[in-house]
């Protein structure tokens, strides 16, 4: 029950407000170009082992490239934020 949010733009800080108080751990913060949101949030790297359920990709332009990245590395748990809407609107 834990993730990792790939992206912090609006997108990301929104999922991230959302989990915040929730029974979900957010585990890790990945962003390229944090612009000064390293001194807020820990952020973490690609580039060491990350132990996470699974890493959301709130990145929406380009997200496809960016989760192929991702899973190139070896980590097969990844979903797109459009995926995520996608599949709630769905239900609607």
């Amino acid at each position: 029950k834990n993730v990792t949010i790939y992206g912090m733009s609006n997108i990301g800080c929104c999922l991230y407000d959302e989990l915040e108080n929730s029974d979900i751990e957010i585990r890790y913060i990945i962003d390229k170009n944090p612009n000064g949101m390293e001194n807020i949030i820990d952020m973490a790297s690609l580039d060491n082992e990350l132990i996470t359920d699974v890493i959301v990709v709130t990145v929406a332009m380009g997200a496809e490239q960016i989760i192929d990245e991702i899973r190139s590395k070896g980590y097969q748990k990844v979903i797109g934020i459009n995926e995520i809407l996608d599949e709630f609107n769905r239900f609607m």
